[in-house]
């Protein structure tokens, strides 16, 4: 979908008609639009009754003859079917209707966490990043660490698009990494030339920004990202270009958290900062890892935090 388009329920929501059939899929309503492709509310229709409701993703009629295009497109398919996890969205159908291609996904009632976080300007308590950051740890650990079912050869799922956009909350309390869209296998590098910048600006780690070889560390240093915004309130990084990104990132000195939120405590300030060492070797090696620490934090805080509360929160602020 490109860098701006979320499986999401509350995003500027487009009526359509009423009759607007795609194949066995019914449009309900259109999502978002990004410069790639189109996200409808949908429900799939079979000729016995059976309905479910999903998110439809479809390539604008644009790029329907753009090979180069299809081929991404298939790819994110291919490689997101693969993964069967609660903490992420799964794909249910992929293929194409008159010409144009399509991908139906689980639908997420709820909102992404970058909406969440403009909503509220000043962040989010701190228990409350830590499960959430939490459960994204598992989604991509699990990606991470996928291997091949046949070959029993690890895949090497690297996202290399994780920021707050790409991460949905459901108003039942689950939390789920989005848009494999970019992600990267180490059997398929056909797509991820050395040099060649792909995610979003501000989440980027340094050796994505220079066009390097990227692994899960990429991800790890990402999540730092998401962290310690979903703390301050504020994103560490803010660039208009990739140039911009090439030129500053590499040399930018991120502050410690405490010195942004004083009252955070010295441990979860470690844990953030270590997910942002300029060097992959420093910074935690698996998402798993990490989960370990934040888990062990919180265990040790003082306020405790469950999907009941999670809940209670987004229908406190969004159930409109």
């Amino acid at each position: 979908m490109g860098r701006s388009t979320h499986i999401n329920a509350l995003t500027g929501k487009q009526e359509i008609g009423k009759t607007d059939q795609f194949g066995p899929y019914r449009l309900i309503k259109k999502v978002a639009q990004g410069g790639m492709a189109e996200l409808f509310l949908a429900d799939y229709i079979r000729e016995d009754g059976f309905r479910k409701r999903v998110a439809l993703k479809r390539i604008l009629p644009t790029l329907a003859e753009n090979r180069d295009f299809i081929q991404m497109f298939s790819r994110e398919a291919r490689l997101a079917a693969l993964l069967n996890h609660s903490n992420v969205v799964q794909i249910f159908d992929f293929g194409q209707f008159n010409n144009v291609y399509y991908i139906a996904m689980e639908y997420i009632k709820g909102k992404n966490l970058g909406e969440i976080l403009s909503a509220l300007q000043n962040g989010i308590p701190i228990e409350q990043a830590i499960f959430i950051i939490s459960e994204i740890c598992k989604g991509l650990d699990y990606s991470h660490s996928k291997k091949d079912d046949e070959t029993g050869e690890p895949l090497h799922i690297v996202h290399r698009d994780v920021s707050p956009q790409n991460m949905l909350i459901s108003f039942q309390g689950e939390v789920k990494i989005s848009d494999f869209g970019i992600s990267k296998a180490k059997s398929d590098p056909s797509l991820t030339q050395a040099g060649v910048i792909k995610g979003k600006l501000a989440y980027m780690s340094i050796e994505q920004s220079l066009g390097k070889p990227v692994d899960a560390r990429a991800d790890i240093y990402a999540l730092g990202l998401v962290l310690y915004e979903a703390i301050t309130g504020a994103r560490v990084y803010n660039f208009s270009t990739d140039v911009e990104a090439i030129r500053f990132i590499p040399k930018m000195q991120i502050k410690p958290l405490r010195e942004v939120r004083p009252e955070v405590p010295q441990e979860l300030n470690r844990i953030v900062m270590k997910c942002l060492e300029k060097s992959i070797d420093s910074r935690y090696q698996s998402a798993s890892e990490l989960y370990a620490d934040l888990s062990a934090f919180r265990n040790s805080y003082s306020k405790a935090y469950e999907v009941s509360d999670l809940v209670a929160f987004m229908k406190a602020n969004f159930a409109k």
